[in-house]
């Protein structure tokens, strides 16, 4: 039996350790030491105003605690309470505030009606936890 030295590492809460065994050692085919895709975290709705322009109002968010495995790339919102949800249509795609120009099932907001919002950011896995109401 041939024995050969093979390093290996090991990941250690950021930091890499190495170690060496004399083995004959067989690869799996897998991917086993990357991480899960994961969602980004609840942003928190600070306040919702009017405006910036007539028919139009604005949520001032902050960015959740966490990303995800991967950058936040938009934002969605939801104006009924999470039955429905729209990728944001303004030109800020990650930024606070976000600017609703029309209700999450795409019909035109009224002002005489009380939206229930929330949002969510959306990273590469998909949209994420909905924030506070």
């Amino acid at each position: 039996m041939t024995s050969r030295l093979l390093a290996v590492g090991v990941l250690l809460i950021g930091t890499i350790a190495m170690s060496a065994h004399a083995a004959q050692v067989a690869v799996p085919a897998t991917n086993a030491g990357q991480l899960k895709p994961t969602l980004a975290g609840k942003p928190v709705i600070d306040t919702v105003r009017s405006g910036p322009a007539a028919g139009e109002f604005s949520v001032v968010f902050a960015a959740p605690a966490t990303n995800g495995t991967t950058a936040i790339a938009s934002y969605a919102y939801s104006t009924d309470g999470g039955a429905n949800g729209a990728v944001r249509d303004d030109a800020g795609t990650t930024t606070s505030a976000l600017t609703i120009t029309s209700r999450s099932d795409g019909k035109v907001l009224s002002s005489s009606t009380t939206y229930v919002v929330l949002i969510a950011a959306v990273n590469a896995t998909g949209r994420g936890l909905p924030s506070n109401a």
